[in-house]
């Protein structure tokens, strides 16, 4: 003889099987995303000088930074670096201290830079103009 199913033990297996499908890959799901601004003289601005914000970029600059895992802080330092010329010649790869860095042409003037690193840390942004 076996386990006798009676209705609210169907109800309950139900109960659990859709728990089970409702939590699967959810829990071990990729760390956030975090937003970290543009790289650039604002629209109206009247500075000459690049500077972090959310503001939207007047021409050419660095937009949508984004990291995972990795701090904003670091994804600064790395644009800050990099736009200020102290990287040299990363097409279409570089290492950038833990960091490997490719990029890739996304429009006529656009390109995407993404750096990623032990640990699941990624950078990315676009640049151009």
């Amino acid at each position: 003889m076996g386990i006798a199913f009676t209705p609210m033990r169907t109800l309950i297996v139900a109960v659990l099987a859709l728990a089970a499908l409702a939590a699967g890959p959810g829990s071990a799901s990729a760390a956030p995303v975090r937003h970290c601004g543009n790289y650039g003289i604002p629209e109206g601005s009247s500075g000459t000088k690049p500077v972090f914000t959310r503001d939207d970029i007047a021409g050419a600059g660095v937009y949508g930074i984004r990291t995972r895992v990795a701090r904003c802080r670091t994804a600064r330092r790395m644009v800050r670096r990099f736009w200020n010329g102290s990287w040299g010649d990363c097409d279409p790869g570089c290492r950038r201290g833990r960091f490997r860095c490719v990029i890739r042409q996304a429009g006529d003037e656009v390109w995407i830079m993404r750096c990623t690193a032990a640990g699941g840390r990624v950078v990315r942004f676009e640049y151009g103009a």
